[in-house]
């Protein structure tokens, strides 16, 4: 039986290659800075391959939980949240110690991986919303 070698610089190459394709499948990014303050502006250069999808999340550093008590100097967390939060924790798989940025944005190309558009009226006097059908003004969420 013939035993065959398979040279070293074969195999080199081979798994260079194979890393090399693999760090293509990523996007690189880059940040202006480390902090901002409200109003700063926030620049990101990078690359990704043509035909990907792009999603940069940019959210707030102070997070809160369902357990917290004080938020960002204010002594409770509301009503509304107290009472929805954690329904939501269940529906969506988190914990009421799971840790939610209060502030974040997403900018995406694919807009509905993150769920449909909808139509959406809000604003006006409280009367008029029932003859309006839900407030003055609309916009898309």
């Amino acid at each position: 039986m013939k035993r065959m070698r398979i040279p070293v610089v074969t195999l080199i190459t081979l798994a260079g290659f194979v890393l090399a394709s693999y760090g293509l499948c990523f996007g690189e990014a880059h940040i202006s800075a480390a902090k901002y303050k409200a109003g700063d502006t926030v620049t990101i250069t990078g690359k990704i391959a043509p035909g990907q999808d792009l999603y940069i999340t940019i959210a707030q550093n102070k997070m809160f939980n369902g357990k917290v008590r004080e938020f960002n100097g204010q002594k409770s967390m509301g009503n509304f949240e107290r009472k929805k939060l954690p329904k939501k924790a269940k529906k969506f798989g988190f914990t009421m110690d799971t840790n939610l940025p209060p502030l974040f944005y997403v900018l995406t190309t694919n807009r509905d991986a993150f769920g449909k558009d909808t139509a959406k009226k809000f604003g006006g006097p409280s009367f008029m919303k029932k003859m309006l059908g839900g407030g003055l003004y609309n916009t898309s969420m």
